[in-house]
């Protein structure tokens, strides 16, 4: 029985740090414990935020699921803990008496040891586990801190998500506005404005593949969604390219193309489907009032199968976010 509670308190301290590791330092994914518990609770969350509108709700889970990641990482190291402890009657003792502890002193005495707070009423009872309960409490600091700066750094990166849809939205809410405002004059300041948009989008793509949980970062405000606003800059650009005078760049078209599909490319746990029909002959409508040619061959039409796949993967990406795609369609109410 004690073998066996050795190994799984220094399985579970191991895993515990292993799920760290991933989650905070390498730029792929959560670990293995923080994914299996935070993707199902936000399917979950989204699947009633589909039946009954809970954007306040939605607000708060990406926060509190970052925080208990934190909780759930030092609990896990001290059940690790307790239970190496447990396995070897003894190796705690009391200061005055040396009485060794019991399952409940074991339990008060591991997060204190854990937490370098040390008050000195219980102390290892000697090697080797002086060595066992110092390393611990290395093990458990420096998670620690280090949980601390990626709390810091998913706050920042989610602060960049909300300013970035926000420059997208300051364009208009529907393709149509975005593509007329930014097709005024793009050798000015529109030119400028968008390759730095698409550079913000870029940014945000790769923030959310270092943090993960950034996806659980909703907004009430859709034009604070990056995934909205990203398929907003994808609809007008695919307008602006569409004129048939002086349309734009292709080096410029490449950028936001790029950007586009960087955040395409972050695995969303969403699911939308679009009628591609009715999306196209949205569109298209948009496309008649800014003047552009939607006939067979046109710039519009070649483009269109292209971008309309585009268009499902940002819809999964919207889903995700727990919006749709109504918000910023041309048949959204600001197009109407």
């Amino acid at each position: 029985m004690t073998v066996l509670l050795s190994v799984l308190g220094w399985s579970l301290v191991v895993l515990v740090v292993w799920d760290a590791f991933v989650t905070i330092l390498r730029i792929d994914g959560p670990g293995p414990l923080t994914h299996a518990w935070s993707q199902p609770t936000w399917r979950a969350l989204l699947a009633v935020h589909r039946r009954r509108r809970i954007h306040s709700l939605l607000a708060v889970a990406g926060p509190a699921i970052t925080i208990l990641t934190i909780v759930l990482w030092f609990l896990g190291l001290v059940l690790g803990t307790w239970l190496v402890l447990r396995a070897a009657p003894g190796s705690v003792v009391l200061a005055t008496g040396r009485v060794p502890a019991g399952p409940l002193d074991l339990a008060y005495y591991v997060p204190v040891a854990l937490t370098g707070l040390g008050y000195g009423d219980y102390v290892p009872a000697g090697p080797p586990w002086t060595f066992v309960t110092g390393a611990l409490t290395f093990v458990a600091t420096t998670l620690l801190t280090l949980a601390v700066s990626y709390l810091v750094s998913v706050i920042s990166a989610a602060l960049k998500r909300r300013t970035t849809a926000s420059s997208v939205f300051a364009l208009g809410q529907d393709p149509e506005t975005v593509a007329r405002h930014l097709g005024e004059d793009l050798g000015s300041w529109a030119g400028p404005y968008l390759a730095g948009l698409a550079g913000d989008v870029s940014e945000v793509a790769a923030q959310q593949r270092a943090f993960p949980v950034l996806r659980y970062f909703h907004s009430a405000d859709p034009r604070r969604s990056p995934a909205l606003a990203t398929l907003l800059l994808a609809d007008a650009v695919h307008l602006l390219r569409s004129r048939p005078d002086h349309g734009l760049p292709a080096g410029l078209a490449a950028v936001v193309d790029s950007a586009v599909g960087d955040l395409v490319d972050v695995k969303a746990v969403g699911a939308a489907d679009l009628d591609e029909e009715h999306e196209e002959r949205a569109m298209i409508g948009a496309a008649r009032r800014l003047r552009i040619p939607t006939s067979e061959g046109s710039p519009f039409r070649t483009r269109w199968r292209e971008h309309a796949q585009v268009r499902q993967d940002l819809a999964r990406a919207v889903a995700d976010d727990g919006w749709d795609v109504s918000r910023v369609g041309p048949q959204s109410p600001a197009a109407r």
